[in-house]
């Protein structure tokens, strides 16, 4: 029994050169599969069981997580055919969508980026979308002040508090869990989610962001191109209102495809330094002098 409990790359090095491929099992246990960690460690065995089984490697591989297509490894083990442990109790939240006909937006960004601006722009969006709602989840929403706070000035918009959710901070695992919860993520602006766009990518949740002449009103654009989503990024406050409501009505035309894969989506963004993070396996990097 190996236990790879760590991503030092010399420490996986010399785990995975003490094992014959064709008499390993690759035990993968995540709720999610989207810790960096996790995701690192296991992208470097599967590379390594692919190049000495080929087609068979599926075959090698067992995974115990979350039920639900959102999820990483449940998606892997419908893709690849490995075996698969899933919690049949979360039910996926593609079927709720379609089942309750309602659309639900999502921030995870920190408060001091829910700028009045913000705070204008969703609420114009909500009108527009009446059967939407709003999940907001920041660490300072612990705080039943804060919560009010926010909860009045989304009234004084003319926006009802039972649209709104308000969530305090919880353990990452669980934190990147609760993209299940939503459909579509909205960029706060003029400051851009940086790390929460990636996590929502990640999780399969697009994110729609108004890009601004600014740095911080285009960390977000950056993110989406690079990650092949270019149209997920508009330039004015009347095309972020009209995408979002186009998503909502077109849903087999926009974000339910992304749930399925997000993940390889994100991949591209993730594609150099995993890159990197391999060849520090296979020794020193070649350059110029």
């Amino acid at each position: 029994l190996v236990i790879l409990d760590n991503v030092d790359p010399f420490f996986v090095t010399r785990a995975i050169g003490s094992m014959q491929p064709q008499r390993t099992l690759v035990l993968v246990i995540a709720k999610s599969g989207a810790t960096a960690e996790t995701a690192a460690t296991f992208m470097v065995v599967y590379d390594w069981l692919q190049k000495a089984l080929g087609s068979e490697t599926a075959k090698h591989i067992a995974v115990v997580t979350t039920k639900g297509l959102r999820y990483a490894l449940k998606r892997f083990t419908l893709e690849k055919g490995s075996r698969g442990l899933s919690n049949e109790a979360v039910s996926s939240p593609v079927e709720v969508s379609v089942a309750s006909g309602r659309v639900t937006f999502g921030s995870f960004n920190n408060v001091p980026k829910l700028t009045p601006h913000t705070v204008t722009l969703w609420s114009r969006l909500l009108k527009r979308l009446p059967d939407a709602r709003l999940v907001l989840k920041a660490p300072s929403f612990k705080d039943e002040m804060a919560v009010r706070a926010f909860r009045g000035r989304f009234e004084r918009e003319g926006i009802a508090s039972d649209r709104i959710e308000f969530r305090g901070p919880v353990g990452l695992t669980d934190m990147m869990a609760e993209y299940a919860d939503i459909d579509i993520a909205l960029d706060p602006t003029p400051y851009n989610g940086g790390t929460t766009t990636c996590e929502a990518l990640w999780m399969g949740v697009p994110t729609v962001t108004l890009v601004g002449p600014g740095f911080p009103e285009r960390l977000s654009y950056s993110n989406l191109t690079n990650a092949g989503l270019p149209e997920l990024a508009v330039h004015s406050v009347e095309d972020y209102v009209a995408a979002l409501a186009f998503m909502r009505a077109h849903p087999e035309m926009s974000f339910f495809p992304y749930r399925a894969t997000g993940s390889a989506t994100l991949a591209r963004l993730l594609q150099t330094p995993v890159q990197f993070w391999l060849q520090s396996i296979k020794g020193p990097l070649s350059g110029p002098d």
